[in-house]
C-alpha cells in the first residue's frame, strides 16, 4: 500500500510535467537489517513462542476424520509427498457475509483479520475433528518507527495455538485470537526457524514448518484503484496470478477490496496437492464459507459453535 501511495503521487506530478517532491529521503531497509541482525534475537521474546507453542499438536493435513487416504502414484520418487505442487482457488464471501463480518468486528472491538482468522480456524478444526490448530500467520516486523515509511520486506512469521471446543461463542473466539495476536506482536522478530528448532531439539526437517495451515490479510487492498491524471483517472486492477504450487500445506490469503466505492472480502485458498484431493479442497471451501457466512449473522456474536454450526 505504500509503494501504491508514491506510485500515485509521483504520477500525478509526472503528467503535471514535474518531478515528485518528497518530504524526506527513506530510511534504506538495509540499515533495518542491519541494526536488528546487530542486535541479535531478545531471549526473553524466545522465550514467550516457546511457552506459548510448547503444547502445539504436530501439522498435519485438514481432512475430515474419515477420509479416504490419499493417492500415491507408486512410481513416484521418495519424498513426492513433500513436492510443492498445487493450485488455488477463490472463496468468494457474497456482500451481505462481508457486510456481517464488519458488524460483527466492530460488536467485538476486533479487526476485520481477528474475525476472519476466529472463522476459518473454527470451520477447520470442525471439519477435521481436531481440539486444537496451530495456525501461521504473516507479522509486519516494522517495530522501529524510523522504517514506518520504509518500502522493503519487512514481513515474518509467526504461529499460534488456538481451540475451539463447542461451547465457545464467535465473541470468545475472537477476543481470543485478538488477545492472543495482541499480545505476541511485541516478539514478532524472532524468526520462527529459531523457535522450530529449538521446541523440535534441533530434529525438525529442513523446510518443515510446525503450521500446516497459514492465514493472512491483505487489508485495504492498494492493488485496486485509479491514478489521478489531467485527463481523468487511469484506473488499474489487480491480476491474480495463477500458482501451480505451494511452499505450505494450506494458505489462506483474504483480500478486502474496494472496488468503484463497494467494499468486498475474497479469501484466495492455496493447497498442496500431496496434501489435499479435489474433494478435500471441496469440503474446505465448504466449511470456511458455511461458517463465514454463520458468523456474519445478525444475532451470531453470543451464540455457541455448537447451537451456531448445528
Amino acid at each position: 500500500n505504500l509503494m501504491m501511495d508514491e506510485l500515485a503521487r509521483a504520477y500525478a506530478a509526472r503528467a503535471a510535467g514535474r518531478p515528485p517532491l518528497w518530504a524526506a529521503p527513506a530510511a534504506p531497509f538495509h540499515a533495518f537489517a542491519r541494526r536488528q541482525a546487530a542486535r541479535g534475537p531478545d531471549p526473553r521474546a524466545l522465550d514467550h513462542w516457546l511457552d506459548a507453542l510448547r503444547d502445539a499438536p504436530q501439522p498435519c493435513p485438514i481432512r475430515r476424520p474419515d477420509a479416504p487416504p490419499l493417492h500415491r502414484d507408486p512410481d513416484a520418487a521418495d519424498g513426492a509427498a513433500n513436492d510443492a505442487g498445487g493450485a488455488w482457488c477463490e472463496i468468494a464471501l457474497e456482500p451481505h457475509v462481508s457486510d456481517g463480518l464488519y458488524a460483527l468486528s466492530k460488536a467485538c472491538a476486533a479487526s476485520l483479520f481477528n474475525t476472519v482468522y476466529a472463522a476459518i480456524s473454527v470451520a477447520l478444526q470442525r471439519l477435521a475433528g481436531l481440539d486444537a490448530l496451530t495456525v501461521g500467520t504473516s507479522a509486519s516486523g516494522r517495530t522501529d518507527p524510523d522504517y514506518f515509511d520504509t518500502i522493503g520486506y519487512f514481513t515474518t512469521v509467526t504461529a499460534h495455538c488456538l481451540r475451539a471446543p463447542g461451547h465457545l461463542t464467535p465473541r470468545a473466539m475472537i477476543g481470543t485470537v485478538r488477545d492472543m495476536i495482541n499480545g505476541s506482536l511485541p516478539h514478532c522478530e524472532i524468526p520462527i526457524d529459531l523457535v522450530e528448532e529449538r521446541l523440535s531439539d534441533g530434529t525438525a526437517a529442513p523446510g518443515a514448518h510446525m503450521f500446516e495451515v497459514f492465514i493472512q490479510i491483505h487489508a485495504r487492498n492498494a492493488l485496486n484503484g485509479a491514478l489521478e491524471g489531467p485527463e481523468g483517472p487511469v484506473r488499474f486492477r489487480q491480476v491474480d496470478p495463477d500458482k501451480t504450487d505451494s511452499v505450505l500445506g494450506l494458505q489462506f490469503e483474504v483480500v478486502e477490496d474496494v472496488i468503484g466505492g463497494k467494499r468486498g472480502l475474497r479469501m484466495m485458498m492455496s493447497y498442496r496437492h500431496a496434501h489435499y484431493s479435489a474433494e478435500d479442497v471441496a469440503e474446505l471451501v465448504a466449511a470456511v464459507t458455511r461458517t463465514c457466512t454463520a458468523f456474519a449473522r445478525e444475532g451470531a456474536a453470543d451464540r455457541p459453535l455448537d447451537a451456531l454450526l448445528s
